[in-house]
């Protein structure tokens, strides 16, 4: 097994113990290039060992390869010495003049020569290369250069300050020193002890099932003599996608898991058992054929995948994990633990849990305008009665939200909870399922090993909101170290090095909640070096939320994850 045969080339260390490996090999050389030799030289050993068997462990494999391939292209971006920037500059711009000028040729042209097309095509692609230069060198220059993090960069051991001082209270456990994993218990404030309460509901409002569900009512317009008897969306109540089989796609087939396609025969069979029996059973299940007639289907997004309906007799017999990333603004619960997240990590003043809740609760009751609240100079109550001051409307919970930030803004707060937002993720909700024994592979927070991107995850943290009896521990198998969740507790680890550097050493892994316990709930965030990170295109943080999607691979242990639509603001 791949297990075994790593052990053996480390020594009698676990086998993730090779990302530790590489990572003390960075550290300790410090020229340019000679522990990153001495990383992929570790990382490539480890490689051939694993390929003995490539049935074994398959998550350790993808983060094996997704670290080395990022070592190696760094290693070649690093020793490249591209065209001096002016003379690629040249070239693009020729190579555009000669396209823009042949297409001025053949405008109005509608039958155009196969020379013509072919000469068309030839400059078109002269200049896509051009452009590729220009982005290849600047990749180059990206990689030389490094992430440049400073000490107005964000920072985890900014925790570790504001706890020292006194500003952060709870049972601090540094769990290593480098990367820096810690944990915090007994940390929350009122505000945010009480939301903490509130979140499992709001957990079971995001993960309800629409499974089955197929919005069954017509929009408020619907005009049924106009427009016809009104037919529900079956893909609003979500789709389940199957993922395609390994084996049959490198001998040239577009085939379906094989083993989830009998999870799937087995779920229907069960249901429809039930049915013949009047026994309790999903009627959507039951009404199914079988798994290769209702699951070769395109997905919502129009590609070709094995998907079909999500039903919900389905959806509880397959899924093991859901997650939805939440806009800010979306639910008040969840905003004010993100702020006291925000907090903990070196955001905002002492009381800004406190502060934020005192300014929300206001702007969202009818008041009293202060401006107003003296009589003005010359009322006379005699005359002209009593004085009443202007009331200030109630307002939507996104308009409270807006004119907090607004206040922090003309305060000219630059450490406050917008600079908060500007280099962290929205907050991800996620649940993972004990009645299907949940739990995620091994796998990267920060996957940039090349340093071509300036934004990368720095840090992640943990906000767990159950108890869990057995099971369900978050793991880093390369140092060793788990974590037990408990409501309220924070973890955060770090996966960045101190040079910019993503840390394969904090890859990590969520060990199966055990049937019949507790699902395990939590609320994940994630803290970036850069404040270019993309949320929509990294995270899917978006008002536009697609309808709820469950993917199934069950070349993995916990192949199935729900993915359910987070939500817009509140108005």
């Amino acid at each position: 097994m791949l297990a075994t045969v790593l052990t053996s080339t480390l020594g009698g260390a676990k086998p993730e113990a090779v990302f530790l490996k590489a990572r003390q090999a960075l550290v300790a050389d410090s020229s340019p290039l000679g522990g990153l030799t001495t990383a992929i030289t570790a990382l490539k050993s480890a490689q051939e060992a694993c390929s003995v068997d490539k049935e074994a462990d398959a998550p350790l494999r993808r983060v094996l390869n997704a670290t080395l391939s990022g070592y190696e292209r760094r290693l070649e971006l690093a020793t490249f010495e591209p065209q001096p920037k002016p003379k690629l500059l040249k070239a693009q711009k020729a190579a555009q003049r000669k396209l823009k000028s042949m297409r001025e040729d053949l405008e109005g042209d509608e039958l155009q020569s196969k020379e013509d097309k072919k000469e068309l095509a030839k400059l078109e692609a002269a200049e896509q290369k051009a452009a590729e230069a220009i982005e290849f060198a600047a990749a180059v220059e990206r990689v030389k250069e490094g992430r440049a993090l400073t000490e107005k960069s964000y920072s985890p051991r900014k925790l570790l300050e504001r706890h020292k001082a006194g500003q952060l209270k709870g049972e601090l456990k540094v769990l290593s020193e480098s990367p820096l994993i810690l944990t915090l218990d007994n940390w929350l404030g009122p505000e945010a002890t009480k939301a903490l309460d509130d979140l499992p509901t709001v957990l079971d409002n995001v993960f309800a099932s629409t499974a089955g569900k197929a919005s069954p009512i017509p929009p408020e317009d619907w005009n049924a003599t106009e427009s016809g008897e009104w037919k529900p969306d079956e893909k609003a109540a979500g789709q389940l996608c199957v993922g395609k089989d390994e084996a049959a796609y490198y001998m040239g087939k577009d085939e379906p898991q094989p083993r989830l396609m009998k999870a799937i025969d087995k779920a229907i069979g069960e249901a429809q058992a039930a049915a013949k029996k009047s026994k309790p059973h999903c009627a959507a299940t039951a009404a199914l054929k079988s798994a290769a007639t209702s699951y070769i289907f395109p997905s919502l997004d129009g590609k070709s995948e094995n998907c079909g309906p999500l039903t919900a007799g389905i959806e509880a017999a397959l899924t093991q994990s859901d997650t939805a990333w939440m806009l800010i603004n979306a639910n008040r619960t969840v905003d004010t633990l993100d702020i006291a997240l925000a907090f903990a990590n070196g955001f905002g003043a002492t009381d800004v849990e406190a502060a934020f809740a005192t300014a929300l609760d206001l702007a969202m009751t009818e008041h009293d305008d202060p401006a107003t609240l003296a009589a003005p100079e010359g009322w006379d109550s005699d005359e002209d009665g009593e004085w009443q001051p202007d009331k200030v409307p109630a307002q939507s919970y996104m308009a409270a939200m807006a004119k907090a930030f607004q206040a922090e803004h003309d305060a000219s707060v630059t450490d406050g909870l917008g600079a908060a937002y500007a280099v962290s993720s929205g907050p991800e909700l996620l649940r993972y399922r004990a009645s299907t024994m949940g739990g995620a592979t091994l796998h990267l927070e920060c996957d940039d090993f090349a340093n071509e991107r300036k934004a990368a995850t720095v840090a992640v943290a943990y906000l767990y909101a159950s108890d869990v009896k057995k099971g369900g521990e978050d793991t880093f198998p390369a140092l060793g170290l788990s974590v037990t969740p408990k409501k309220g507790r924070l973890l955060l680890f770090e996966t960045m090095m101190s040079d910019g550097t993503c840390d394969a050493a904090t890859a990590t892994a969520s060990l199966p909640v055990t049937k019949g316990d507790k699902d395990k709930l939590l609320l994940a965030k994630r803290f970036y070096s850069d404040t270019t990170h993309d949320r929509g295109a990294k995270n899917g943080e978006q008002p536009d939320q697609p309808p709820p999607k469950t993917v199934c691979d069950d070349s993995e242990p916990f192949g199935c994850r729900r993915y359910a639509a987070a939500g817009g603001p509140e108005g």
